[in-house]
């Protein structure tokens, strides 16, 4: 009953039943294999552990049992211990590619990259089109500094899937670094066509154009991308910084800076803006507000600094005399 309220979406009755089922018959591993997938999926991680620990107590060889108590820590934050549980899970079921493929993937997150090649070099050997391992073995490749090697692996994937949208993400910047500028532009244009619901493409596409020194192309696609996702201050602040630094527009910098602190009143960003602009400068009230959210800590480190600076670069402009013992205070 726990699983048919699963699948039909009644997702907490689901997990309640099962739970019923546990503590019926504390020792009936379906049961508890079940529910620990059902907490896995209701993102109740810690408790998804427990489960499949206590299935594994039962049944040591259990793979499944291994391979998601890994899922689960990983959810958890677990990562050290999720390896070694992915370790066993591969050597209970050797055969399977699911276990080999999460350790590989996990190692190379931790910057255990090294250790991930053989992993990725066997399921290969088994299977030349696993685009999982492909894409692994890419990604292992970066890690260790051999782009040349990560993008042959990337253009691999894109021979079997020409529309994989990680390998297109993937190999746009190892080719910029490789100086492939064109080849690059073209991989960074074709992850934002396939993913037109996510803004992060078009965030890496308008970096690379950027650094890239395209011009012309920046405004226009930060002003798409803005009206396209209203909420993302990315393309806000990319436009003003773009029309400040770059076009040495200063009324288009302005409107944009205006547009950004107006819908973001918090944004870091707008206030670095406004004071690196020759005329701006911040109002009483906004200075008494960033005062207020310096002292109040809930920033990090590094946004406080930001903060601090914004607050340093207006006193300083202004010719406020008394600014270094003020602004001394929120440096320290």
């Amino acid at each position: 009953l726990g699983i048919a309220k699963l699948s039909v979406g009644q997702v907490e009755d689901g997990v309640r039943r099962l739970e019923q089922a546990v503590a019926r018959r504390t020792g009936y591993l379906p049961a508890l294999f079940n529910l620990g997938l059902a907490y896995l999926r209701t993102g109740r991680a810690v408790e998804a552990v427990a489960a499949f620990r206590h299935v594994i107590k039962a049944d040591a060889r259990n793979a499944g049992a291994w391979l998601n108590l890994g899922v689960a820590q990983v959810s958890a934050g677990m990562r050290e211990q999720a390896i070694d549980s992915f370790r066993a899970a591969t050597r209970f079921a050797p055969s399977d590619p699911v276990p080999a493929r999460n350790l590989a993937n996990l190692l190379v997150e931790q910057d255990e990259s090294g250790d991930a090649l053989p992993i990725y070099t066997h399921l290969l050997e088994k299977d030349g089109s696993d685009l999982v391992a492909l894409i692994g073995m890419a990604a292992a490749k970066e890690r260790l500094g051999a782009r040349e090697e990560a993008v042959d692996f990337y253009e691999r994937v894109l021979t079997i899937d020409v529309d994989n949208l990680p390998a297109h993400t993937n190999i746009a910047p190892q080719l910029e670094r490789l100086g492939r500028f064109d080849e690059a532009e073209a991989h960074f244009r074709r992850a934002v066509e396939l993913n037109e619901k996510r803004p992060q493409p078009m965030h890496n596409l308008i970096g690379y154009l950027i650094r890239t020194r395209s011009n012309d192309a920046v405004a226009p696609l930060c002003e798409e991308g803005d009206g396209r996702w209203p909420e993302d201050p990315y393309f806000l602040e990319r436009l003003a910084g773009h029309c400040y630094r770059r076009l040495g527009d200063l009324d288009a910098g302005r409107n944009a800076v205006a547009t950004l602190l107006g819908r973001f009143p918090d944004n870091v960003t707008g206030f670095e803006l406004r004071v690196s602009d020759p005329e701006g400068a911040l109002t009483p009230e906004e200075i008494e507000t960033l005062k207020t959210r310096i002292d109040r800590g809930d920033d990090d480190a590094e946004t406080r600094g930001r903060l601090c600076f914004v607050l340093f670069e207006h006193w300083h402009r202004m010719g406020d005399t008394g600014y270094f013992d003020d602004a001394g205070r929120f440096w320290l």
